[in-house]
């Protein structure tokens, strides 16, 4: 029942993150704060108090309370990595609930160490990793991040977020129908209303965009 409980909350805390970024990127960050904070928190405390692992010095005393904030969560979540870097779930769990709460370069190095420790082969480490660059410079569309959502659906190719943001980077490299077939595969899924709509308006902007300019008429005769 552990395993579960552990595993339907990290579940959450991704579809959380996922509704939160779309907000978080509209400027309604308030507002994604407010959904999707209570999630982490909880992810985390879980984990913290069910892991099958020992915490050693940093696990509470038998029958204290969780933590009453996200930020002693995270601190918890820390000192048990510092002391288990080879705990890739850890690392992925601190990298969501570091960016939920606005801490993109927290949440970047501890992607980064998730997919390190991986060698690339986790796409959750992997889109979040990429999103997490993204958060912090969206040029990384073009860059390291695009890239990474690429390497992500190669490995996952349903992927909502590799999905979501490899639509924006095809968007961004003017690979409209990638973008599209991609935003498609998207909106076929189960998704929370907010991110249904972000992805129509996104659909709707490519059926308005401008047409490409026809080529040249051929030499006069």
């Amino acid at each position: 029942m552990t395993v579960f409980i552990v595993l339907a909350v990290l579940l959450a805390l991704v579809a959380a993150a996922f509704l939160a970024v779309p907000l978080w990127r509209a400027g309604a960050r308030r507002t994604a704060l407010l959904v999707c904070g209570g999630l982490p928190l909880l992810a985390a405390g879980f984990y913290a108090a069910n892991s099958d692992r020992s915490w050693s010095r940093a696990a509470p005393p038998a029958g204290a309370q969780m933590p009453g904030s996200l930020d002693q969560v995270i601190n918890l979540l820390a000192a048990r990595l510092a002391q288990r870097p080879d705990d890739v779930t850890g690392w992925k769990l601190l990298g969501r609930s570091r960016a939920v709460l606005g801490d993109f370069a927290g949440a970047r190095d501890a992607f980064l160490e998730a997919y390190t420790r991986t060698t690339g082969g986790d796409p959750e480490a992997i889109v979040g990793y990429g999103e997490a660059l993204v958060l912090l410079d969206e040029n990384e569309l073009a860059g390291r991040a695009g890239q990474l959502f690429e390497d992500a659906l190669q490995l996952a190719p349903d992927e909502p977020r590799a999905l979501w943001y490899g639509g924006l980077s095809a968007r961004r490299r003017g690979d409209d129908e990638t973008a599209r077939r991609r935003w498609q595969a998207l909106q076929r899924q189960e998704l929370p209303a907010e991110i249904r709509q972000a992805v129509a308006e996104k659909l709707a902007e490519l059926d308005t965009a401008p047409a490409p300019a026809a080529p040249p008429a051929g030499g006069a005769g």
